[in-house]
């Protein structure tokens, strides 16, 4: 029963505040006592209360267990001495090194952070995983969200234990390997070993994806590819999850029992498919830490492993049951994986196959018992498509809540790329790692390199496909829940009355979603760029700075047009008068509405208070206005992030992401983090900072 504990954990993600400890325990000790009262009549309801508070506590457990302090300001050329944990090559020959045990130049050890994400532009070569090294950096803390319910990376940095995100202003010293290197940095070592064997072998974008299948390195993948395999709805192909680890399992069952079955001794005194299982599963373990033992891939593997445990036992292992106990494993590890768009759509997915197959299971059997070749050829294609299809609908939620996208082709992208994948890429990978150590790892990787390419090469044509995707914009959570919960509803029941209710959250889910309204302006995180959204795009104030900003803002809220605020638009003014010392907002749905003034020099700051009924700007107001209703300066973004503003009713709504993201270990006070400075070379952009 993962789904009690996962909603416990969700509330406490939820809260606005840190709840204390007494809050779960309390909770956990009214939930036994009513297991203990009802007795065998409340016993379900006891339990699921039980478990409710059992995940409300182990997300306060794990976040009390992570804690670590976090850099509260920008730092400049600074010196860092650090013990390299991981190096992740990226698109455009830069590298992401995670750096631990770090010594911080002036920086007290009680404010220095567990760990760095530090961003460096080649010569990394003769560098790896246990190495200690120094170099000078600027680094910040963990970017604030773009907006009011954006991805929160200080969150997710958070549960790493990074403290400091930024970029390396020299070479990387290498001060020689660290005593103690670690289990994890050696697994680290020989990812980076096989991604340079790998790059080395097959150069561009083939070598990328080839390292990326076999190592979970996705960084050097240029983002063109990324998003056309997003777009054709290849992303799962990148993510390593149940077919690449079922393929990989697979091949290593299949080739173990045959060259078992080719020694007669082995053959008449073993029983080969149990020894082949056997390591099969070691394959499959091997397989989990180099691909990095992310959320998809470790309920992978631990289905793998509950699969050929019982087919050591002769029983039958696929069920509702295994991707349950699945589920508990990884939020047990991890309660925060609850909140990541991989491990709710990898389980999303796998639920519904699941269901779909415990269904179809029987009549599928029955066309293939007697089919010829042709048949089963056709049967398998189809097979193709149907699980395409399921796991599409599955995910269709996940993914637009998540990416703000929905694929259309991704039927007729799957159809090519996955026989690919199953038959050519894949198998060829496994032989490649098998034949490295002996350095004929070449005769295997060209080859595989090749079907990559044919995997790209279908991702960009069915992208280039009028209307390949759908663009959305982000819906509040609450939405998602309900949608998820209702079809848990209807895949878990049998009886079809029971099924129908799942009617019920699915119909509320989208009243949620029909009644959202996106914001009528957004404000930076460092009070530029403001941005009006509209119907038919998004307007912002430049066009120069912030380029991630911008481009969060129009994904987030489904505004594929982005342009400048004061250029004329087909059948409608522009949305801003400016001149040289501020501008003049018109909303183009709310007229006649308010005034709304840009002051963009301390200049126009005293006319705008006397007309304005908002006044937005980027310094700080130190006169005093009469007029407006709100004034949005300098110290109201340093205390709440990016703003987002809804005019209703001739009033102004804000909401800050320092009121979305709450008092909590991951969200410090807002005054105590300073804003990006435009001094720092990051320009508020976190892909650039991280």
């Amino acid at each position: 029963m993962p789904l009690p504990p996962a909603l416990g954990m969700l509330c406490y993600f939820a809260l606005p505040l840190e709840p204390p400890v007494s809050l779960g325990l309390l909770a956990g000790a009214i939930s036994l006592a009513l297991l203990v009262a009802m007795g065998r009549r409340g016993r379900v309801l006891g339990v699921t209360f039980l478990l409710l508070a059992g995940g409300f506590l182990l997300a306060q457990w794990r976040t009390a267990q992570v804690a670590a302090p976090v850099l509260s300001r920008e730092f400049g050329a600074v010196r860092v001495d650090a013990v390299i944990d991981s190096i992740e090559p990226q698109a455009g020959g830069t590298f992401r090194i995670l750096l631990s045990q770090p010594h911080i130049a002036g920086l007290d050890a009680t404010e220095t952070p567990r760990r760095l994400r530090v961003r460096v532009r080649g010569g990394t070569e003769r560098l790896a995983p246990g190495d200690r090294v120094r170099l000078r950096a600027h680094l910040n803390p963990p970017p604030r969200p773009v907006a009011p319910g954006a991805f929160d990376f200080a969150r997710q940095a958070y549960f790493q234990g990074i403290g400091g995100v930024g970029f390396a202003l020299s070479a990387v010293e290498n001060l020689g390997p660290s005593s103690r290197p670690g289990f994890w940095r050696q697994v680290h070592r020989l990812r980076l070993s096989v991604d340079r064997r790998i790059r080395a072998t097959v150069d561009g974008r083939a070598g990328a994806m080839a390292s990326a299948l076999l190592t979970g390195l996705r960084g050097g993948i240029p983002d063109a590819d990324e998003e056309a395999m997003q777009t054709a709805g290849l992303a799962h192909l990148l993510a390593i999850s149940g077919l690449h680890m079922g393929l990989v399992t697979a091949a290593a069952f299949f080739l173990v029992r045959a060259l078992l079955a080719a020694v007669p001794v082995l053959a008449l005194r073993l029983d080969t498919r149990k020894a082949a299982a056997v390591l099969a599963w070691g394959v499959a373990f091997g397989y989990l830490l180099l691909a990095g033992a992310t959320y998809p891939t470790q309920r992978a593997f631990l289905m793998t492993s509950v699969v050929l445990f019982a087919l050591l036992i002769d029983r039958q292992a696929i069920s509702l049951r295994l991707v349950a106990f699945a589920a508990l494993v990884v939020l047990a590890l991890a309660p925060e994986a609850v909140l990541s768009a991989s491990f709710q759509m990898s389980f999303a997915a796998v639920v519904a196959l699941v269901a779909a197959y415990e269904l179809l299971g029987p009549h599928w059997a029955e066309l293939s018992r007697e089919a010829g070749p042709g048949r089963k050829l056709a049967l398998y294609f189809l097979g193709v498509l149907v699980t395409t299809a399921i796991a599409e609908i599955a995910i269709a939620p996940f993914a637009a809540f998540h990416f703000n996208r929905l694929t259309t082709y991704g039927l007729l992208a799957n159809l090519v790329a996955v026989p690919v994948m199953a038959f050519w890429v894949m198998p060829l990978g496994l032989l490649a790692l098998a034949l490295m150590p002996f350095g004929l790892d070449p005769v295997a990787l060209v080859p595989m390199a090749w079907g990559t390419e044919i995997v790209l090469r279908t991702a960009e044509q069915v992208a280039a496909l009028p209307g390949s995707s759908l663009h959305l914009a982000t819906f509040p959570p609450l939405a998602l829940l309900l949608a998820s919960l209702g079809g848990l509803w209807a895949l878990i029941w049998q009886a079809p009355a029971l099924r129908a209710l799942s009617l019920v959250p699915l119909a509320l889910a989208t009243a949620i979603v029909a009644r959202d309204r996106p914001p009528d302006l957004l404000i930076g995180r460092d009070g530029d760029p403001v941005a009006v959204l509209e119907p038919d795009g998004l307007y912002v104030s430049t066009l120069r700075r912030a380029r991630f900003e911008r481009l969060a803002w129009g994904r987030h809220y489904g505004r594929v047009h982005i342009a400048r605020w004061d250029r004329a638009r087909e059948n409608a003014p522009p949305p801003a008068a400016c001149d040289g010392a501020g501008c003049v907002l018109t909303l183009r749905d709310r007229l006649p509405g308010p005034r709304i003034a840009v002051a963009q020099s301390p200049d126009a700051l005293l006319d705008d208070c006397f007309r304005a009924d908002l006044l937005i700007t980027h310094v700080a107001v130190e006169i005093w206005c009469p007029h407006p209703k709100r004034i949005i300066d300098r110290r109201t973004i340093l205390e709440g992030g990016a703003h987002a503003i809804w005019f209703e009713e001739g009033r102004a709504r804000i909401r800050t992401v320092a009121q979305a993201s709450g008092r909590r270990p991951w969200a410090p006070r807002f005054h105590e983090r300073p804003a990006f400075s435009r001094a720092s070379g990051v320009d508020g952009d976190p892909e650039r900072a991280q």
